[in-house]
């Protein structure tokens, strides 16, 4: 429009980015096999928001623990109190918090700002003693017998 003042011309565009799922993250595999006798180590820590790929800062950390005896939360062994783990990236069960058997501990990453949230669970089972992992009957970790219920292992 060559000659004509004033004249202009305006473009708006609008974009809309959806946030990413959060990734949630137990270090150690979704299944454990482990005595009751030691603590129970929980790693969150790999859990991460793929938009803030080197911060957990923002993010809030949930463990839940569901016993599959009672069918219902984690007790503790000793006086049937219910068993409350840290909101950290990090938590610990202590060692004979829980009895011998099969447990599903769940791990929620959340981040309060927009209410996205990612679970992972991880299959636990505690032997009421030493585990001890054998290759071929042969060569034996940790290096000593040990029973679990009535049988024993090969020496």
């Amino acid at each position: 429009m060559a000659g004509h003042t004033g004249v202009n011309s305006t473009a708006t565009l609008s974009v809309f980015a959806k946030p990413s799922e959060l990734f949630a993250s137990v270090a150690g595999g979704s299944a454990r096999l482990q005595s009751r006798l030691k603590a129970v180590e929980l790693d969150g820590g790999g859990s991460r928001d793929p938009d803030l790929p080197h911060s957990t800062g923002h993010l809030a950390f949930r463990w839940d623990c569901y016993d599959y005896a009672r069918k219902d939360a984690c007790a503790h062994a000793g006086n049937n109190t219910l068993v409350v783990l840290p909101e950290a990236a990090v938590a610990e069960v202590k060692a004979r918090w829980l009895r011998a058997g099969l447990y599903r501990i769940t791990l929620v990453v959340s981040c309060p700002a927009d209410g996205r949230n990612a679970s992972t669970s991880v299959e636990l089972e505690l032997a009421p003693t030493e585990v001890r992992v054998c290759v071929q009957w042969l060569t034996c970790w940790p290096p000593f017998p040990f029973s679990i219920g009535h049988g024993a292992a090969p020496r």
